[in-house]
């Protein structure tokens, strides 16, 4: 196996200038050729001298840091865009457009109500389809508007009749 390994040192020489040393190594197999080292001497640079400044070694856990702020970010602002950012309103909240309303639910006189053929779950907090007419239910909320839950069947209340054209309670 072929490779190399590097290392950087900074160091200092006898006039207390700064000084960059950086050797190279050679690895085959089990045998490891060094290589001399090389100093680069390096002088403070001013901004727009055209001179470049010297190699600084960015640390990686700096360069992940900033990498997860930034998708933090990015997902907090597209985050709304695909359905994570605002929440939906629940029944009886106030509203002005049908699409801030939960699924199910229609803005209607200003408040978020269940569509036709839906009615509120208060223990799931959902708008969840009716139980027709002859359907197993376990409570009134169920059962189409005229209908009752009654031994666990939805059923016509007095003096309404299941109407063959829609299948609702109709007088």
């Amino acid at each position: 196996m072929r490779g190399f390994l590097a290392e950087e040192v900074p160091t200092r020489d006898e006039s207390n200038t700064n000084l960059y040393r950086r050797s190279i190594r050679t690895i085959d197999d089990n045998f490891i050729d060094e290589t001399q080292p090389i100093t680069q001497r390096t002088t403070p640079t001013t901004a727009g001298s055209g001179i470049r400044c010297p190699y600084i070694r960015f640390p990686r856990w700096c360069f992940w840091l900033w990498l997860l702020l930034l998708l933090a970010l990015l997902a907090t602002v597209l985050g709304v865009g695909i359905g994570l950012g605002t929440r939906k309103r629940s029944i009886y909240e106030s509203c002005s457009s049908q699409s801030i309303c939960m699924n199910n639910a229609v803005c209607t006189g200003g408040y978020c109500l269940c569509s036709t053929g839906y009615f509120y779950d208060s223990t799931l907090g959902l708008c969840i389809t009716e139980v027709g007419i002859g359907r197993s239910c376990s409570a009134d909320n169920q059962c189409f508007t005229n209908a009752l839950c009654t031994n666990g069947i939805c059923r016509c209340i007095t003096n309404y009749y299941p109407s063959p054209t829609t299948g609702r309670c109709a007088l």
